[in-house]
């Protein structure tokens, strides 16, 4: 039994790493009497799996659907991400712990 929930919730966490992520809303305006002036000019920041092709085009509808159209990519970052557990064993709570490795983009609306 341990070991069936041990598979769903590794099955789980490699689902979730398989759709783009928006991370931050652009222009994300904080309620802050201290906030920047230029708050609402912050880029927004989006994720998806790097080498997967179908989920950067996805990324890049969110980010015209986000952005009510045009958008400009201002900066991308690679990060490897642990990602889940694999072959956990219970007596000694040891497995492997698996990472992908994910883009992330600042992008603005225009």
């Amino acid at each position: 039994m341990k070991k069936e929930l041990v598979f769903i919730a590794v099955a789980s966490l490699m689902v979730l790493g398989c759709a783009p992520k928006m991370e931050v809303l652009p222009g994300s305006v904080k309620n802050s009497k201290y906030a920047p002036t230029n708050q609402k000019e912050e880029p927004g920041i989006i994720s998806y799996d790097q080498g997967d092709e179908e989920m950067e085009e996805e990324a890049y509808k969110m980010m015209f659907d986000t952005c009510g159209g045009k958008y400009k990519i201002v900066g991308k970052d690679v990060k490897n991400i642990a990602d889940g557990v694999i072959g956990l064993d219970e007596k000694d709570s040891s497995g492997i712990i698996t990472s992908e490795n994910r883009v992330f983009v600042k992008f603005i609306c225009q």
